[in-house]
């Protein structure tokens, strides 16, 4: 395989003055050879799916397939088997050609990426060899409930299709000045160190931000399409493969009625533009060739769409929460406490904050990564909805980890102003949870913290494992094991430390099945046994880098918790 990221990737990571070399050193690697079983279980699930191949003239394409759900299956970790309802196209699918993969589920902003080479085309589906894969961030995607139609109908739905050069018409046009999503396709074929690096020769990702993001404008070479690049997940795979070679397709959806618009042409990172909201560079698409599929896709939306909270908005300060308090929460962890939200007009106050246990409220700092700058970032409420609605106020509680979280240890003032976008989030308690084993590493509390008062409420039995370094870094341990011990058994809160600690007398050693299976039984309250005979009994909630809740999951697995009572959220991002 090589190296993980070509060359361009980490020109491209140079130049935001990252490097992943070293993230990958402390947080283990996070870009995998195999699928793990939580990508291979969302693949399989998936009725729609992306691709990125390249046609006879070596430019990118975006296909999208689509079928009932199990039309993608998962023999191995290294394989898939695709059975689409479309009819194949030999002159993209064929053996030997590289893909890119995207599974991407609108409705709880979920996303996976492969990129693979294809083994084998038959009568069967599309065989798949995978290369790599790895998650990503649900940054910028828009809820939708998508329907995928059981009976596909003809691809064009009784509209033939159009197809142009370098000029977009005013219909397809106003479908892309008022899209909030698009798929981008790219693709490298560098040797590196001797190296052909055809694993990763295909890869598609999705941009979204609000209606309008991507600006359009007209002149005598034709269309040129502008879109912001947002903070994300820092792999620069889709601009490293424009810097290395600048052939791009996008494909945009009308999610109303299924119609497609295919773009293709050439691209380049501009980075110092950052004219646009949110910004941190600019990518810039001079139109080649266009195609346009009416129906291309048997689809149909139901109810609104819910916008990402990460969406940039034109002003940092148009809405904004004010600091009222901070307090250290553990070493190296402090807790903001910010009142509601308020607008910037006159200082209107807005509607009363509401959230679930475990959701994350986004931020925006203006000026901190250059003039003018909007940088945003998220993270997990640590107060309970309860609080909020008694107080006014809501907290977070930070980590110093990174340009933004260390300006809010050092500079943030009570009294200060930080701008709003809102709250979202999916990793939330299922009403119908039978005893709650909430699992947190290091700052991974922050959301358990939540779900922990949340459920103590509820009256709902609950234990809690949590994971830290070292005894001082472990916030809120103090409240959670004083709400455990006046819980009458109901409740059982078991701290354990990884590394050195001399001050530190109690369980040690990382979470595994062993100490699971002990502690899950922990309690003498007769009762508590009767509801929680051993770990099967549980839903499982864990938060936490991505290495530590993969191999918690495999845990909790092999102790015969079904996957599908295990939820997790990821700090990785």
């Amino acid at each position: 395989m090589g190296r993980t990221f070509h060359q361009f990737e980490r020109k491209m990571q140079q130049a935001a003055g990252l490097s992943i070399d070293e993230i990958e050193a402390t947080r283990g690697p996070f870009i995998r050879s195999y699928m793990p079983e939580q990508h291979q279980d969302f693949f399989s699930k998936l009725r729609l799916l992306w691709l990125s191949l390249r046609d006879k003239q070596g430019r990118p394409v975006v296909v999208a397939l689509s079928g009932p759900e199990g039309f993608i299956k998962v023999p191995s970790e290294n394989e898939l088997l695709i059975v689409p309802h479309q009819a194949i196209d030999s002159a993209l699918f064929y053996k030997g050609q590289h893909v890119g993969l995207l599974g991407l589920e609108l409705h709880t902003r979920r996303r996976n990426r492969v990129n693979c080479v294809m083994e084998d085309v038959d009568g069967q589906g599309l065989r798949l060899r995978v290369g790599h894969s790895y998650g990503n961030c649900p940054k910028y995607i828009q809820v939708r409930h998508v329907a995928v139609e059981q009976d596909v109908k003809p691809a064009h739905t009784g509209a033939s299709s159009q197809s142009g050069s370098s000029s977009l018409p005013s219909a397809q046009a106003e479908l892309v000045s008022h899209s909030d999503t698009f798929f981008i396709a790219t693709y490298t074929d560098l040797a590196e160190d001797g190296v052909q690096l055809g694993a990763i020769g295909c890869d598609i990702s999705h941009r979204g931000g609000p209606p309008g993001f991507v600006k359009l404008e007209e002149s005598s070479a034709g269309t040129l399409l502008t879109w912001p690049d947002y903070i994300g997940n820092n792999f620069f795979n889709t601009l490293g493969n424009i810097l290395a070679n600048g052939q791009v397709a996008l494909m945009f959806v009308n999610f109303q009625n299924g119609n497609l618009l295919h773009l293709q042409g050439h691209a380049h990172v501009d980075l110092k533009d950052r004219s646009l909201p949110g910004a941190q560079r600019s990518v810039k698409l001079q139109l080649e060739s266009w195609n346009w599929t009416p129906g291309g896709l048997p689809m149909k939306t139901t109810g609104d769409v819910e916008y990402s909270p990460y969406n940039p908005m034109p002003d940092a300060n148009s809405s904004f929460v004010r600091c009222v308090r901070i307090q250290q929460a553990a070493r190296g962890i402090k807790t903001f406490t910010f009142s509601r939200p308020e607008t910037s007009h006159g200082r209107i106050p807005l509607q009363p904050l509401r959230y679930k246990p475990g959701q994350f409220g986004s931020f925006n700092f203006e000026g901190l990564e250059g003039k003018g700058k909007i940088t945003n970032r998220t993270w997990t409420i640590s107060s309970h909805p309860f609080e909020t609605m008694q107080s006014g106020t809501f907290s977070i509680s930070v980590k110093r980890d990174g340009l933004v979280s260390s300006w809010l240890h050092d500079h943030l003032e009570e009294g200060q102003k930080v701008g709003w976008s809102g709250v979202d989030g999916s990793f939330t308690p299922e009403p119908s949870t039978p005893h709650a084993l909430l699992i947190a590493g290091g700052i991974g509390i922050t959301p358990m913290r939540a779900m922990f008062h949340e459920f103590r409420r509820k009256g709902t039995p609950v234990t809690l494992l949590y994971s830290v370094r070292h005894s001082s870094e472990a916030a809120f341990a103090g409240e959670l094991q004083q709400a455990a011990e006046a819980s009458s058994g109901l409740i059982c809160v078991h701290l354990t430390v990884t590394g050195k600690d001399e001050e530190w007398s109690g369980p040690v050693g990382r979470i595994d099945a062993a100490l699971i299976q002990k502690l899950v039984r922990c309690t003498d309250t007769a009762l508590v046994r009767h509801l929680v005979p051993d770990v099967k009994a549980s839903t499982a909630y864990m938060c936490g880098p991505e290495a530590f809740m993969e191999g918690v999951k495999k845990s909790l697995t092999s102790l015969g918790l079904p996957s599908t009572a295990i939820l997790s959220e990821s700090f990785n991002f």
